[in-house]
This record gives C-alpha cells, structure tokens and sequence, in this order.
C-alpha cells in the first residue's frame, strides 16, 4: 500500500531572507544544495552584489553530465566580484569540492 501525502513548504530566495528576516548582509556564506547551487544563488543577486559579503564556499560537484551548471556557478560568482581562493575534497567523493571564493 502507497500513501501519498502532500505537505506545503515555503520557498524563499537567499535576497528575500536577507532583506525581511536577517536585515544584515552576512560576512561568509554557505551552500551546500546538492545540484541545485546556480538556482539558489540567482535567488541571491543582491546578497553576492553586496561589499558586506567577504567570502562565499559552494560545495559543488564536477562531473561531465553536470558540467554546465557547474560552469554557470563559476561565472556568477566570479560577475559578483568573487575570485576562486581554494578548493578542497568535501568527502571521499573526489568529483565533490568545496570551493572557497573571496572578494
């Protein structure tokens, strides 16, 4: 027997939460979606826009079938101001790093 159940969940952007909830632009930033980082910080444009946001570390997965979205994350965050400072195995997955960026 299947049962199906349905629960509403809210959905907010990064900029939304940030300006009604927050109030403050942080200093350090991470997401860790599992594949869905380029949605989750065009959701962001105002937060990565801001000075007050020092560093940002994405855990992002490089393999070839999800290669462009991996290449857009790299080129949004590097439109924001941000520059690759380090990256680093997030596990014993070798395809999944953590990727430190700075302004």
């Amino acid at each position: 027997m299947t049962v199906k159940q349905d629960q509403p969940c809210p959905c907010y952007t990064l900029d939304y939460l940030v300006k009604n909830y927050i109030k403050k632009v942080p200093t350090y930033l991470k997401v860790d979606v599992d594949g869905i980082e380029p949605q989750i910080l065009q959701g962001a444009s105002e937060t990565l826009a801001s000075p007050d946001l020092k560093e940002i570390m994405v855990e992002l997965t490089q393999v070839e079938e999800t290669q462009a979205e991996f290449d857009s994350t790299l080129m949004l965050l590097e439109s924001k101001g941000f520059k690759l400072f380090s990256k680093q195995k997030a596990g014993s997955d070798t395809r999944i790093l953590n990727y430190l960026f700075k302004r």
